[in-house]
């Protein structure tokens, strides 16, 4: 469907020999507007850049667990020398004990 304005007039040439009357009609036809509205486009956007940003935000979040994962496996190794050097020399970790207890 298309909406169409038209127009007439009515125009009286007058030429030196004769007189007459002319019909002039215009026509102007707009077409309908198919497709999507500006808010719709607009809402579309939105709505990527909103998606965009949940998955990017995901992905740093899953890098940042790992990094988690990384130091506290890294720290529980530690621990582990730690002590595992401490019950291996247990002069060491008498001497640590007794000058801890004379700082209190």
């Amino acid at each position: 469907m298309t909406n169409q304005e038209s127009e007439q007039r009515r125009i009286v040439v007058e030429t030196p020999t004769a007189r007459r009357e002319e019909v002039h009609s215009e026509a102007v036809r707009y077409p309908d507007r198919n497709g999507l509205s500006g808010a719709a486009l607009a809402a579309i956007v939105v709505g990527v850049v909103a998606l965009a940003a949940i998955i990017i935000l995901f992905a740093l979040n899953r890098q940042q667990e790992a990094l988690n994962e990384n130091m506290t496996a890294q720290q529980h190794s530690a621990n582990d020398r730690a002590a595992t050097s401490a019950t291996s020399h247990p002069s060491l970790c008498n001497s640590l004990r007794r000058q801890h207890s004379r700082h209190r």
